[in-house]
C-alpha cells in the first residue's frame, strides 16, 4: 500500500494538521440488494438513499459505501456481521467494513455525516475510508470540488472532524489527501546498533 506521503503543518512550533496523500481511487463492484443492505443495517429500505449506487470503493483499502437519506438514518444504523457477511459473499464485495453517510446539512456545517461499522467494533474517525468517500461524493456529484468535512464519531460520543481534499474531476480523480488536526502521541528516537 505505500510508500504514503505525509504532509505536517507547524503552528508556533507545535503540530496542528497533517494530510496524508492516498492512492488514486478504484471504483469497485455496486451492490444491488438495497432491501437487503438495509436489512443487514437494521433500516427500512427507504432509508438508503435512491439515485446513487452502494458500492466498494478503495484508495488503498477497500470500504462499502451506502448513501443514507438523512442523518437520523445514518444513527439508526446497527449492522448485522452474520446478514452482511453472506450478502458480501454473494455481490463479490470485499468483507471489509461498511461506511454509511449522509450529505444532509445541519448546524455543524459539515459536508457528510458519517459512520465506519465494522464487523465487530464501529471507528470514530477512518482516515483509509475517508479518501474513497470523498471520491465517491465528487463521482456522484453529491458535493462540488473543494475541501470536504466528514463529521464521524457522534453517534459513538467520539467526534472527529475528517478533512478531504480532491482534485480532479468526476470522471478523472488525480490526487486523493486526508487529514486533520493531530495531537501528539508519543515521540521516539531510533538510533543505530552496530
Amino acid at each position: 500500500l505505500g510508500p504514503t506521503p505525509v504532509d505536517l503543518e507547524w503552528k508556533d512550533g507545535k503540530l496542528a494538521f497533517a494530510w496524508m496523500t492516498q492512492q488514486p481511487p478504484v471504483f469497485g463492484p455496486t451492490l444491488d440488494a438495497r432491501d437487503r443492505m438495509a436489512s443487514a443495517l437494521g433500516s427500512a429500505p427507504g432509508a438508503i438513499r435512491n439515485g446513487v449506487p452502494v458500492q466498494e470503493i478503495s484508495c488503498g483499502l477497500p470500504f462499502l459505501y451506502v448513501p443514507m437519506a438523512s442523518r437520523a438514518a445514518v444513527d439508526e444504523c446497527v449492522l448485522d456481521a452474520r446478514a452482511s457477511q453472506v450478502l458480501f459473499k454473494e455481490s463479490g464485495v470485499t468483507p471489509r467494513g461498511v461506511f454509511v453517510f449522509s450529505t444532509e446539512p445541519a448546524a455543524d456545517q459539515a459536508t457528510v455525516y458519517s459512520r465506519m461499522l465494522g464487523t465487530d467494533r464501529e471507528d470514530p474517525a477512518t482516515g483509509s475510508a475517508s479518501g474513497p468517500l470523498g471520491s465517491y461524493l465528487l463521482r456522484y456529484g453529491l458535493v462540488p470540488p473543494r475541501e470536504i468535512v466528514s463529521h464521524q464519531g457522534v453517534q459513538m460520543q467520539r467526534p472527529s472532524r475528517v478533512h478531504i481534499r480532491i482534485t480532479g474531476s468526476a470522471n478523472s480523480i488525480a490526487d486523493v489527501k486526508v487529514g486533520g488536526a493531530s495531537v501528539l502521541v508519543g515521540e521516539g528516537r531510533i538510533t543505530r546498533i552496530q
